[in-house]
């Protein structure tokens, strides 16, 4: 009797991990599908590429890297991401927000948007990004 109660269990532990990991792919693809990726108003340039990683904890919070590659086609000072603070089902928060790769200024006035680049300098050609926040339910 105690086996199978374990096997029954261990049954439920994996149903429950894969109801989580189903839930979190839907989330993930759901928020990606309703946010414009990057900011790109003017056509100075492009997203050449673009990784995102995402990790998960048992609190649901995701701890997401993006890592953006966008190609300049003429001169400017950078790009702007947008990251949306609500969905069609829940509100999200998003904190501990760090970017590598050029000087960065965080605007939180409802949706978060960040900007990246200099002021003072302009870019061309490839540049890389690499953008880190968690986002808590």
């Amino acid at each position: 009797m105690a086996v199978y109660e374990k096997k029954l269990g261990d049954k439920r532990m994996k149903w429950h991990r894969l109801r989580s990991l189903f839930a979190l792919v839907v989330t993930v693809v759901l928020f990606c599908l309703t946010i414009p990726l990057v900011s790109a108003e003017d056509s100075g340039y492009y997203i050449k590429d673009m990784k995102v990683e995402v990790v998960v904890n048992d609190a649901r919070e995701y701890r997401v890297t993006e890592t953006i590659t966008a190609h300049f086609n003429e001169a400017r000072h950078g790009i702007i991401r947008e990251i949306p603070t609500s969905g069609a089902a829940e509100s999200y928060q998003i904190t501990d927000i760090s970017v590598s790769g050029a000087p960065y200024q965080v605007d939180e006035y409802g949706d978060v948007e960040i900007r990246i680049g200099d002021a003072e300098e302009t870019v061309i050609g490839d540049q890389k990004y690499v953008i880190e926040y968690t986002l808590k339910h």
